[in-house]
């Protein structure tokens, strides 16, 4: 027979049975967790732990031949070159593989070693690229709707950027 009067589900555990038992059971969990504690921390110098989270770094040697001690192929000021260029199609401008190539391209004409780089392909439209060179670095970002790309080059050697222009408007 149904009870007419209680219109409510009847369950073989009280609710409130239960929820005392759920919250006595994780308030002992928390003080037996509490009370040992983390694992003891082994105290390192600070240099070991950068070694250890520090990954090898392979590094390339050039020779200094034809340098004096005065000058050398890096140093501590640099040449700085910002450059803004505007009606650039906008299918080459949205090319991740293409502004690569061209990134790769002016570095070598300019002179310069490129040692890495990373494309990043913005949605909806545009392309960021930045470039470790041996001398500094390059980046740029493109907006192809409105046909600009921006440059930023910096070497610190003592070879001019202002050639690299011509290749860069290429």
């Amino acid at each position: 027979m149904v009870d007419q009067q209680q219109n409510t589900k009847k369950y073989a555990v009280d609710v409130r049975i239960f929820l005392a038992t759920m919250t006595t059971a994780m308030v002992l969990a928390f003080g037996v967790g509490v009370s040992l504690g983390p694992d003891p921390i082994v105290p390192m110098d600070i240099e070991a732990q950068f070694k250890a989270a520090t990954p090898e770094v392979q590094s390339v040697e050039y020779p200094a031949s034809g340098l004096s001690d005065v000058e050398s192929p890096h140093e501590p000021a640099g040449q700085h070159l910002l450059v803004d260029i505007k009606g650039i199609e906008a299918a080459f401008l949205d090319s991740e593989a293409r502004l690569a190539e061209a990134m790769v391209d002016a570095v070598k004409a300019g002179g310069l070693s490129m040692l890495s780089y990373h494309c990043h392909k913005l949605i909806p439209a545009g392309v960021s690229c930045v470039g470790v060179l041996l001398e500094s670095h390059i980046s740029f970002h493109t907006w192809p709707d409105e046909g600009v790309i921006t440059l930023d080059l910096f070497t610190c050697g003592p070879k001019s950027l202002l050639p690299v222009v011509a290749d860069v408007e290429r």
